[in-house]
């Protein structure tokens, strides 16, 4: 199966919200934070499209029937609603 990866770092001074959709999955991470997972497709190479904003920013998973693999935050597996107090 195709697969693509992405990597996320926070460059800003304060906390940032990451979402993953279509599963409306949220990650927030600390300044200097990075934050990294596989897309793997059954027919083809899985695409992003991000939407930022100043609060947090959007990556919607697209290429028919994706899934996305361990979600890792500076190379450590973190579940759903990592560090949401952060914010």
């Amino acid at each position: 199966m195709p697969t693509t990866q992405l990597r996320v770092k926070n460059d800003r001074g304060r906390p940032h919200i990451i979402w993953i959709e279509p599963w409306a999955e949220d990650y927030t991470l600390a300044p200097g934070d990075e934050l990294r997972f596989d897309a793997e497709g059954p027919a083809e190479t899985p695409w992003f499209e991000l939407v930022e904003s100043e609060n947090q920013l959007s990556i919607f998973v697209n290429g028919g029937g994706a899934v996305i693999h361990s979600i890792l935050v500076n190379d450590r597996p973190v579940p759903c609603g990592y560090n949401r107090g952060a914010t």
